[in-house]
Order: structure tokens, then C-alpha cells, then sequence
């Protein structure tokens, strides 16, 4: 019996794991993962590979939404960066600006920005040239709208139409911040044009907004693919769009709900349709 139980208790969950869906099955192995990670970090923290560890936890406690965990993580990594006998100026502004990259996907701009008051007040960091360009880097990457926020946008189509973002209330709204070079964001038109197809006179819009270089570019790829959704050129914008957005690289996806609020940043694949249909109500999808 003390054999076969293990066997037994192994095949059992894997049947369960079967009997669940992506998304459950990524959050059973996201908390379990959390839980070694914090339980490694209690048990050890002197071990060397601390700051591996607790990096990886704070990625996984912000995927879970849990916010305060993931902050409390993030002080603690910095709290141990400034107390280094030698403190590495090149660690904590890398450290710096990848905690700026949760701001807008997990909705922690206050918390990011608490983070970057604390190292630009360190006398020894906060005037390193090093840190003074992360630190620029990380209030453009805060510009970008997170969850939470209601962005402002106004501007002109390929058309010649006005479009006034706040119009569109009412509607799930996808801002496709891209680009005909960019291969990404030319992979992700299928699965767009599916959604749009489907949930379009259910309530679902999309707004482009184009890097392209030429106007001739975007304009071949809309005739080409047959994109019926409103697209924006930004270079014959008032004001680049991109730099108002703080968009750093191509696709940035924003989702917001019927109000105009921003609940999901990229959402890509079978995510955007499954997104869209939960806030259109469609039980079917």
C-alpha cells in the first residue's frame, strides 16, 4: 500500500488537473510556487540566491493580485540592495525599472512610484547618472495607463474622422497601440478580427494606433487585411499619441470596460475573446 498510495495520490491529481480550465490550472501552480518561493525565503535569508528567489515571487504574488505581498517583497529586495557594504548602483536601477513594468500591468502605479521615491532619496543612489536615466526611464513607463485608470484620448482616423475616446463609453473598447513592421502586432490581427467579427455589434470596438513610418504602409495593411475598426496614423496626430501614452514597445494592447477603465493590459489570443465575452455577458463563448 505504501507504494502504490503515492502512485495513487499522483494519478488522482492529475486527473484533477485534466478537470480544470487554463486559467485555473495556471493559478493552482502560481500559488503553489508563491508558497515555496516565500517559505524558501523565510527558512533562508542569507541563502545567495535570495534575490532570485524573491524577484520570481514578486512576479507570481502580482500575477495573483496580491499587491501588498508583492510590495512588501519589492521593499524588502530594496531594503537589502542599500544595506550592501558595496551597493550596486547598476542592480538597483535595472531593479528599478522592472518594477515600473508592474505598474501599469498590475495596476501598482502608487506603489512603484512609493519604490522610486525611497532610492531617490538614498543620498548615494539617487544622484547616480546611472539611476537618474533608469529613473527617466521609469516615469515614461508610468505614463503608460494601468488598471484602474481611465485614459483621455482624442485624435483623427486614417479617415478623417474625429475620435473622442470618452464617445465610446457604453462599449469594451481595445486600444491596439502597433505597427505593420512590428511582426507581433501582425500575428495578433487574426485573433482580432475574430473577436471584432463576433462581438462587434454586441458592443466591442477597437481603436488603432499606428507607429508606421508611412502612412502608405498602414493604409496597404487595413486595404489588404480588411480592417474595419477606426485606425489613427500618429505621426498626423497634434501630438504623438505614443509619447502621450508612454508606450516603450509594439503591440501594447489596453482593455477597458463598459466605463472606460483600463481591467486588462495585452491581452493576447483566446485572452481577448474570453475577456471581451465575460464583459459583453456572452455565457456562451
Amino acid at each position: 500500500m505504501r507504494f502504490f498510495l503515492p502512485v495513487l495520490l499522483f494519478s488522482t491529481s492529475l486527473t484533477l488537473m485534466a478537470e480544470m480550465d487554463a486559467e485555473a490550472i495556471l493559478h493552482s501552480h502560481h500559488e503553489k510556487l508563491l508558497a515555496a518561493l516565500t517559505s524558501y525565503l523565510e527558512k533562508h535569508p542569507d541563502a545567495e540566491d535570495r534575490s532570485y528567489a524573491r524577484n520570481h515571487a514578486i512576479d507570481t504574488a502580482a500575477w495573483l493580485d496580491k499587491k501588498e505581498l508583492a510590495v512588501s517583497l519589492m521593499r524588502q529586495e530594496i531594503d537589502q540592495m542599500l544595506l550592501e557594504e558595496i551597493i550596486d548602483i547598476e542592480l538597483i536601477s535595472s531593479f528599478a525599472v522592472n518594477s515600473a513594468r508592474y505598474a501599469s500591468r498590475y495596476g501598482m502605479k502608487d506603489e512603484v512610484k512609493a519604490i522610486y521615491e525611497t532610492l531617490n532619496q538614498d543620498p548615494e543612489v539617487g544622484q547616480s547618472p546611472l539611476f537618474i536615466n533608469a529613473a527617466n526611464r521609469m516615469m515614461q513607463m508610468l505614463k503608460i495607463p494601468g488598471i484602474g485608470d481611465q485614459p483621455a484620448l482624442t485624435g483623427v482616423t486614417t479617415v478623417g474622422d474625429e475620435l473622442i475616446l470618452a464617445d465610446l463609453k457604453g462599449k469594451v473598447v481595445l486600444l491596439d497601440f502597433w505597427a505593420t513592421w512590428c511582426p507581433p502586432c501582425m500575428a495578433e490581427l487574426p485573433t482580432m478580427k475574430a473577436t471584432y467579427e463576433k462581438y462587434h455589434q454586441k458592443g466591442f470596438e477597437i481603436v488603432g494606433i499606428s507607429a508606421d513610418r508611412t502612412r502608405e504602409a498602414l493604409t496597404g495593411v487595413i486595404e489588404k487585411e480588411g480592417l474595419s475598426w477606426p485606425n489613427m496614423y500618429d505621426k498626423e496626430q497634434q501630438a504623438s499619441l505614443v509619447d502621450e501614452f508612454g508606450i516603450q514597445g509594439f503591440p501594447t494592447m489596453l482593455l477597458l470596460d463598459q466605463t472606460g477603465t483600463v481591467v486588462a493590459v495585452n491581452p493576447r489570443g483566446e485572452e481577448l475573446e474570453k475577456t471581451v465575452a465575460m464583459l459583453l455577458g456572452d455565457t456562451q463563448n
